[in-house]
């Protein structure tokens, strides 16, 4: 009776170490999704972060400044008599 008890017991103890190890491992896969995750949205917040801080600074311009640098950036306006060089990379 008591070699039955002791076989039971250590098969029983032998599941749940199996059951644990099992549970850590995937805690593990799930700790590293995370921290994947987690600098990926470090990295979205940085682009976010420097795109606030170029429209603040779009929004401290003077207005007639602003529309320089939009007809500038945005629809290739140039001076008259200025020299334009295009970047053929892009």
């Amino acid at each position: 009776m008591k070699t039955k008890t002791s076989t039971f017991v250590k098969i029983s103890l032998g599941i749940m170490a199996l059951i644990l190890l099992i549970s850590i491992i995937s805690l593990y896969v799930k700790l590293d999704n995370l921290k994947e995750e987690k600098n990926d949205l470090t990295a979205l917040l940085e682009e976010y972060q420097q795109s606030i801080e170029e429209m603040e600074y779009d929004l401290s311009l003077p207005k007639e400044d602003y529309i320089e640098k939009y007809a500038r950036e945005v629809l290739g306006y140039h001076k008259s008599g200025e020299l334009v060089f295009l970047d053929e990379s892009d």
